[in-house]
């Protein structure tokens, strides 16, 4: 089983009609409703993939409450655990794409995750000592991301650090993690040196693997990615997709690399596995599609034959 733990929340994205995005001016286009959050993302697409994943997080007591614990649910995401909190809002994140699909702007109410506190982490210790990985959103906090790696030290952690203001958070804690997937800007605060060229990408994965870490993917957008096992390096290609909606690319290509892991592939077809996700994903209005892992294994091996 699979483990993830961190945000969940409703997603509401305005999508322009529109050749160009206009600021400041209201925009002819659609406004689309569905379920987000990083963490709770990545535990869907893990659904989809096969994979028997448990998702650990908290939600308000409304009405948007209840329907992301019924959504999720449908997909085989065990959301039995998720904590709801009566007084609270559950967290949302309104985002405006431009024409080309990609987040223009976006603004995220995510404050309920605090409530993902000492107690409920001992409270959960069964379930995590069941995990073969868990996987942590990087929406949590310092304190909260030590609460979970120092009480369940026998886990192998993936670690998300979601964006390059939040990374500070799990900086002190990344030679416990067994895999890292940052961007570059992430990866320059968890280095603490800026990224600029291969070489540096490569003199990261080493910093990162003194530190403990055994495997680093570090997402460069269109350029792809960098890996490193600290034996084995890289860069696999993005390859070319038609972008509806990139929003969820990240959380696919995280549950990629978690499937990947768990199955036992090597640090290449990892990476490549999760590429493949995240370009089915771009794809879809939604931040999330049905992945097939049967098919994207099949292509991979069709690519390399």
């Amino acid at each position: 089983m699979i483990i993830v733990i961190g945000g969940a929340n409703v997603d509401i994205s305005g999508v322009p009609m529109t050749n160009t995005l206009i600021f400041k001016d209201s925009n002819p286009g659609k406004v689309i409703m569905g379920l987000g959050g990083v963490g709770r993302n990545i535990g869907e697409n893990l659904c989809w993939l096969g994979q028997e994943t448990c998702f650990l997080g908290v939600v308000g007591g409304d009405d948007y409450g209840e329907y992301i614990i019924k959504e999720s649910s449908k997909s085989g995401l065990n959301m039995s655990n998720v904590k709801r909190v009566e007084d609270r809002l559950s967290a949302v994140y309104v985002c405006i794409l431009d024409e080309t699909g990609d987040m223009a702007v976006a603004v995220c109410e995510t404050g309920i995750t605090d409530e993902i506190n000492q107690q409920y982490i001992k409270k959960m210790a069964q379930i995590f000592n069941k995990a073969e990985l868990l996987i942590i959103d990087g929406n949590l906090k310092e304190n909260q991301i030590g609460w979970i790696v120092d009480s369940f030290k026998q886990v192998p952690i993936l670690y998300d650090p979601v964006s390059s203001a939040k990374a500070i958070n799990g900086k002190k804690f990344v030679g416990r993690f067994h895999s890292i997937k940052p961007n570059r800007l992430e990866a320059e605060v968890l280095a603490g040196f800026s990224i600029q060229s291969e070489e540096d990408l490569a003199k990261a994965c080493q910093l990162f693997h003194s530190w403990g870490t055994k495997e680093v993917y570090i997402s460069m957008g269109l350029d792809g990615t960098y890996y490193s096992d600290g034996q084995v390096s890289g860069k696999i290609k993005a390859g070319k997709a038609t972008v509806v909606n990139a929003t969820g690319a990240g959380d696919a290509f995280v549950a990629g690399i978690a499937y990947g892991i768990v199955n036992g592939f090597n640090i290449e077809k990892t990476t490549i596995f999760a590429t493949l996700c995240a370009r089915e994903t771009v794809k879809c209005e939604k931040a999330i599609t049905k992945l097939d892992a049967n098919r994207i294994i099949k292509e991979i091996n069709h690519d390399t034959h």
